[in-house]
């Protein structure tokens, strides 16, 4: 089973080599790396060539299940300056990682369920988070510290976004509604 990957300069398709599963997946500040989920860390992949795997990390597969973390990633971001991932996971774990070593820079804990979307600030110093508990959530970069928690939807909370100025936050969830939180208050740490 192949990929296949569309180009607009070809106006057409071309077959690249299988890369296995891909449940989510994002492209870097410069285009020309893709992060992709595993069941314990990420990849980062060439687009020039997709089955070319350039980076990435993984957690220690026995320590991670021994943990109870079963779940794939299922939420990936990059840094602003291409630096490093953030993946938010089944067990409601955020990570970053260093993107090009594979390197686990830090863990962060808050969500209760599986995290289905990460977003990070255009200044990168902070991610946002979101997930099946119904919260959105706001770290600290630097210090690894929950922020905020952005309660007031009654159902999941499927995507987070920073707006291109980063001081908008925009959610949107299962109960049909989306929000727009001011960002601003966060800067003042």
């Amino acid at each position: 089973d192949q990929h296949l990957l569309w180009s607009r300069a070809r106006a057409g398709t071309r077959r690249t080599r299988d890369i296995g599963s891909v449940q989510w997946m994002a492209k870097s500040p410069d285009g020309a790396r893709l992060a992709r989920g595993t069941p314990h860390g990420f990849e980062v992949l060439l687009v020039s060539d997709l089955g070319t795997r350039v980076g990435g990390g993984t957690l220690d597969a026995a320590a991670d299940a021994a943990a109870g973390n079963h779940a794939s990633r299922s939420a990936v971001a990059w840094s602003p300056d291409g630096r490093w991932v953030v993946t938010g996971s089944g067990e409601g774990v955020l990570r970053r990682w260093d993107a090009e070593t594979g390197e686990l820079l830090d863990e962060m804990g808050g969500h209760t369920a599986t995290i289905y979307s990460v977003d990070v600030h255009p200044d990168g110093t902070r991610i946002a988070s979101a997930g099946r508990d119904g919260v959105a959530r706001v770290w600290d970069v630097e210090h690894g510290e929950e922020l905020v928690v952005l309660a007031g939807h009654e159902d999941y909370v499927h995507s987070v976004e920073f707006g291109p100025d980063g001081r908008r936050l925009v959610t949107s969830s299962g109960d049909g509604t989306a929000r727009i939180w001011d960002a601003r208050p966060w800067d003042e740490r």
